[in-house]
């Protein structure tokens, strides 16, 4: 019953989650750079100490390096987050802002991350830069051996399997939110403007309100009821004939007219409609829809009796019941979005509170106008306030939509920065790689078989992401699914899909630095130092 409802603390923990992985593939990054260019450094270390540094000291001034660039990293990011507040805002539907006033509060957790990224990404580094011995290195022996090789290739690996997961859990995202909205959930909720009447004096002249209604040219039905799909019904302890008091079942009760399952769209499936040419409807039928004859075991439902609660106690209990007889089965239709199971229902005739006006396709905005000018007519002291149905029952799904908006983002962060990586060790493999090139275009290699030589190895990596990522997605992205009582199926397309791009994704950051190097004069490559 508040006035907002509240976020899925769940969805907090997602992105924190997927921040943090994003803020591990930049880690990786930096130490498969730092310990890819070793040799760079190599003499400096060894240099360093011949003259006498501990490998401590050494250590404490790697780490302090990826520290101080951590500081600066976070003064860029306090200005990119500044910038990128009202996009975020826009998708969270917060007003989120970064001020002076908050900075002193958030402190201890900006330094707690300096520390935290420091320490992660630049231990390895400075305990591998620090093993070196340096008579080896001081006689040029200095080599990247297998097992660094074998690790930078697993920090790859990784940073890939966290994008893949990413690319494959927003494509499932976007499939299960197209598939909610183009669901045929039983009802038709386009072309259909509801309004709410709160005045009770008003309410019981419903039926003079839909007549006058009706002469706007444009409109095609009006209903009134309790609610509207996409509302909250109310839920009565209900008996069926066939169970005895103590039986009693749990069923969801609302109010509506004879016009509400025309107006809709709503099929009348076995006995008939509501009709007030029938004194007797209010205190004598209902209709209920057919997950109720399901879950009640009716063969024939037509005539059968329903107790509902007619009296109650101070505390809410029923006192007395009253026998309603069933005139009517209605087509199972989404009262609720599609995280819920369709409920029984037992509809009682009667007006309510909400209109549901079906409108013309053709002119709704001038037919809307005139709604709102025969409106001052019928109730001069209030405008007419109006939502379009689709609208309204397609905002239950906007928690998915910012999800899904918020995970595109983040997709987009993981895949630039997977790639700046690649890029960078696309860079230092060509590198290592330059004599080699040389000579092999010596004895007859072309531009395209050395481009194949140099993409091998990085197109094996991305293979290897993609056959851990994809059951890690699907075992995730399929708990999430659990939620919705009626989702969409995981297909194989989705991974084949994820996996193809990331290879396209992958050739195309490495394409540029193989396709350089294979270009590369064989004589100036062969005299590369």
């Amino acid at each position: 019953g508040e006035l907002q409802g509240n976020g899925n603390i769940l969805y907090v923990y997602i992105f924190a989650a997927i921040a943090l992985f994003i803020l591990l593939i930049a880690c990786i990054n930096f130490m498969n750079l730092a310990t890819a260019r070793s040799a760079t450094r190599a003499r400096e270390v060894s240099l360093r100490k011949v003259v006498g540094a501990h490998r401590g000291e050494l250590i404490r001034q790697f780490l302090g390096e990826t520290v101080f660039y951590s500081v600066v990293a976070l003064a860029i990011a306090l200005l990119m987050v500044k910038l990128a507040l009202p996009y975020f805002s826009s998708i969270s539907g917060i007003e989120m802002q970064l001020s002076l006033a908050a900075l002193p509060g958030l402190l201890p957790a900006f330094l707690g991350l300096i520390l935290f990224v420091g320490l992660a990404a630049g231990s390895y580094p400075a305990l591998f830069l620090s093993s070196f011995q340096p008579a080896t290195v001081l006689k040029g022996s200095v080599r990247s051996g297998k097992a660094a090789a074998r690790f930078r290739s697993t920090l790859v690996v990784s940073q890939f399997i966290i994008s893949i997961a990413l690319i494959i859990g927003t494509s499932i995202i976007l499939n299960q939110i197209r598939y909610m909205k183009k669901k045929d959930l039983g009802f038709e909720k386009t072309n259909v403007i509801v309004s709410e009447i709160r005045d009770a004096k008003l309410q019981r002249s419903m039926e003079s309100i839909k007549a006058q209604l009706l002469q706007v040219p444009g409109v095609v039905s009006v209903a009134s009821s309790d609610i509207v799909p996409g509302g909250q019904p109310d839920v009565n302890v209900c008996v069926p004939e066939g169970l005895s008091e103590d039986q009693s079942q749990i069923m969801e009760n609302f109010d509506v007219d004879q016009d509400f399952f025309a107006t809709l769209g709503i099929k009348v499936i076995l006995g008939r409609n509501f009709s007030q040419e029938f004194g007797t409807e209010e205190e004598e039928a209902i209709i209920v829809n057919e997950a109720a004859v399901k879950k009640f075991g009716w063969d024939d439902p037509i005539g059968k009796i329903v107790k509902i609660p007619s009296n109650y106690a101070a505390d809410g209990q029923s006192l007395e019941f009253s026998d309603r007889k069933v005139v009517g089965v209605v087509e199972d239709y989404h009262l609720a979005s599609l995280h819920k199971v369709i409920a029984p229902q037992v509809l009682e005739f009667g007006s309510g509170r909400s209109l549901s006006i079906k409108l013309d396709p053709r002119n709704q905005a001038a037919t809307v106008e005139q709604i709102k000018t025969k409106w001052t007519e019928i109730d001069p002291s209030r405008p007419f306030y109006y939502s379009f149905l689709d609208e309204t029952f397609d905002s239950q799904y906007r928690a998915e939509e910012r999800l899904s908006d918020v995970f595109a983002s983040f997709t987009v962060f993981a895949i630039f920065i997977a790639c700046l990586g690649l890029f960078g060790m696309a860079s230092y493999t060509a590198e290592q790689k330059t004599r080699e090139i040389g000579i092999r275009k010596v004895l007859g290699a072309t531009v395209l078989g050395m481009v194949a030589l140099l993409s091998k190895e990085f197109v094996k990596l991305v293979v290897v992401a993609n056959l851990v990522a994809w059951p890690i997605a699907y075992f995730v992205m399929n708990n999430w699914l659990q939620s919705f009582a009626y989702r969409s199926s995981i297909t194989l397309w989705i991974f084949l899909v994820t996996g193809f791009s990331a290879l396209a994704i992958a050739l195309l950051t490495v394409s540029y630095q193989s396709v350089r190097a294979a270009l590369l004069d064989p004589v100036t490559a062969i005299k590369y130092e």
